[in-house]
């Protein structure tokens, strides 16, 4: 169980349109525990708390991509 294995399974959930309908089909508000077993239904192994971590990290690394592109040239 790692988080190395959660950002894995969140990059699968942006590239794979029937995951994504399997986690539509949980609901409008699933729990951590049901995306961890739709996880481990598809050969990845992590807890809620390595689910958390991924998802901040995924976001931090987006943000600071975003800054980068908005920010204004050197000079």
């Amino acid at each position: 169980m790692t988080v190395k294995a959660a950002q894995q399974f969140i990059d699968r959930v942006r590239q794979d349109a029937r995951l994504r309908d399997k986690i539509a089909l949980l609901g409008r508000d699933p729990t951590l525990e049901q995306l961890v077993q739709l996880g481990e239904a598809g050969g990845y192994s992590f807890t809620d708390l390595e689910l958390r971590e991924a998802h901040r990290h995924d976001w931090m690394l987006r943000w600071l991509a975003g800054a980068a592109a908005n920010a204004p040239p050197p000079g």
